[in-house]
């Protein structure tokens, strides 16, 4: 499994931080909604108090239900004030889980690019991309909205006890301060668990996927039970880590009994002695309504929600901020400059030299023994019945699979020297489903490059004969799509991008699968005329006759077979 990259201590607020850009106006609504929610709770025990001393007890009864009929407003004036805030506080949300998304998406794939395709790696990948993204954004949400309710909500509950009970602000500040201590020195443990927790999610995950996508391999190598033994290890590890973390919470359940009960506790047993000093049974009211209908539900927020909620979010985002500040590869220490052009005719555009290569460890090799080169100028057909190696054969000619043995030269050096980008300026790769996005038709032709002249854009579609592309979409500015071109329209941008791009060797897997074969034709000649050499996985037997030289697959011993022609 990839391990994730070391961060520091302050990179998921960082990258929490440059999620939020741009949120500052709904943060501002969000706030005053939050005030309006919160701020009755200051009026609740003083409307009490005023409904005991001043109406029931003084037997005004109309004054009395007015004082409750107050309370019952705060109320829902708080309940209208939380339902609104919930509108700027999705404009923040959503948003932000979508930058985090891409920001981590782009960092796995950074990482992916630079190494060999791992199982555990993309496990690892799909776990935080969906698990820990939406745990980010769940409690992002969560302090948010709960924050500064809950300061407000404490601020009002010792400022209203204050007026009305001053001799009560001891009784109860005291053992909620103990609480929240206790909950402080319980805090760095949590955020441990919760660590173990993800970590342990992700090496499931990736264990789970390894597992099923070896099956065939473990059962011909008799490794079940091995391969059984380590998934339930992980299970094992991650099932003590979520007990660890749910016992931790066991303990947060009594902290809010020391928090609430302890002070209601205190505030009933003095009470008497209260009232002789001259606290009134409505004051003493309002102080127990503070306690219960305000200062309860305020704490058990901050020690079974806020509290874990903040962990979550915090190890979440510092777990994601790893793989976001994943850079492209670092260039290895050996690793030589482009060759430039007046150079490339000097060494083959591609080389194998004893490449072996096989889908997992123990399986038969796809690929045995293999030697290769193929010079500027020089076209190659490789052909074979499906699952003989045709595509995987050219992505290990391409630099995207490294072989088990032997070597790829590209230009004359070693594929697996050269970073994505180095491999990119030697090779084109087209496989049989491209990649287009939703842009103009101009950009998805010149992608991946920022710009291309629209001159050279209308020559490279007049060249392999693809106009048809301009002619029916409406020009190189017309909006499409994966959903708006058919299956030969995409093969046909893809084939002018690859067309386009400088790179002394053009790797094309099953491209022209969607093409009729005049079309076909037209594109074959383009390729065979552009500068470089030319490789095409194929089905066809017109398309491989048109080849320099014809390579067969057999897929009962996995050799390789040639034919010059």
């Amino acid at each position: 499994m990839t391990p994730t990259r070391p961060t520091a201590p302050h990179a998921g607020l960082v990258l929490l931080r440059d999620a939020l850009a741009g949120s500052l106006p709904q943060l501002a609504r969000l706030a005053a909604w939050t005030v309006l929610s919160a701020a009755p709770a200051a009026l609740s025990g003083k409307a009490l108090a005023l409904a005991v001393d001043r109406g029931f007890l003084a037997h005004q009864l109309r004054t009395g239900w007015v004082w409750l009929g107050v309370f019952s407003v705060a109320a829902a004036v708080s309940a209208w004030g939380t339902r609104n805030a919930y509108r700027p506080l999705a404009r923040i949300v959503e948003p932000a889980r979508d930058r985090l998304l891409r920001a981590t998406a782009d960092g796995a794939l950074r990482q992916t690019a630079a190494t060999r395709p791992d199982p555990d790696t993309a496990a690892v990948a799909v776990a935080r991309i969906t698990r820990q993204v939406e745990a980010v954004r769940d409690s992002l949400a969560g302090q948010l909205l709960l924050v500064s309710h809950l300061a407000l909500t404490l601020f009002a509950v010792v400022a209203g006890t204050a007026a009305l009970a001053p001799g009560a602000l001891v009784p109860v500040c005291a053992p909620l301060l103990l609480a929240f201590a206790a909950f402080a020195a319980l805090t760095p443990r949590t955020a441990r668990r919760q660590r173990e927790l993800f970590v342990t999610e992700e090496e499931l995950t990736a264990s789970a996927l390894h597992t099923v996508t070896a099956l065939r391999d473990l059962t011909a190598c008799g490794a079940e039970r091995l391969a059984v033994e380590r998934v339930l290890a992980d299970v094992a590890a991650n099932e003590a880590a979520g007990r660890g973390l749910a016992r931790l919470a066991a303990v947060r359940h009594l902290l809010v009994a020391l928090g609430v009960h302890g002070p209601l506790a205190v505030l009933t047993l003095s009470a008497p002695a209260l009232l002789r000093q001259g606290l009134t049974p409505g004051a003493l009211l309002g102080a127990l309504a503070y306690l219960l209908g305000t200062l309860e539900p305020a704490l058990r927020l901050v020690v079974q929600g806020l509290g874990p909620s903040w962990l979550r979010l915090s190890v979440a985002a510092e777990r994601l901020a790893g793989t976001a500040a994943a850079g492209p590869a670092e260039e290895p220490a050996g690793e030589l400059p482009p060759v430039p052009a007046q150079r490339r005719t000097r060494a083959p555009a591609l080389e194998l030299r004893g490449v072996d290569y096989a889908w997992g460890v123990g399986a038969r090799p796809v690929l045995r023994d293999v030697d290769l080169v193929l010079r500027d100028g020089e076209s190659l057909a490789v052909v074979g019945p499906s699952g003989a190696g045709k595509s995987t054969l050219a992505a290990v000619a391409a630099g995207l699979l490294r072989p088990d043995r032997g070597r790829v030269l590209l230009s004359g050096l070693p594929a697996e020297r050269l970073s994505p980008a180095a491999r990119a300026a030697r090779r084109v790769f087209l496989p049989q489903e491209p990649y287009l996005f939703s842009g103009t038709l101009a950009e998805n032709l010149a992608w991946p490059h920022r710009e291309v002249p629209a001159g050279r854009l209308r020559e490279a579609l007049s060249d392999l004969g693809a106009d048809v592309l301009t002619d029916r979409h409406g020009g190189l500015g017309a909006a499409v799509g994966p959903a708006v071109l058919s299956p030969g329209e995409r093969q046909l941008v893809a084939l002018v991008r690859a067309y386009l791009d400088p790179a002394p060797l053009a790797i094309l897997d099953e491209a022209t699968s969607h093409l009729d074969a005049a079309a076909e034709l037209r594109v074959d000649r383009a390729f065979r005329a552009r500068p470089g050499a030319l490789l095409v996985v194929t089905h066809r037997p017109a398309q491989a006759e048109r080849a320099d030289r014809v390579l067969r697959l057999d897929s009962a011993d996995r050799s390789l077979g040639r034919r010059p022609r």
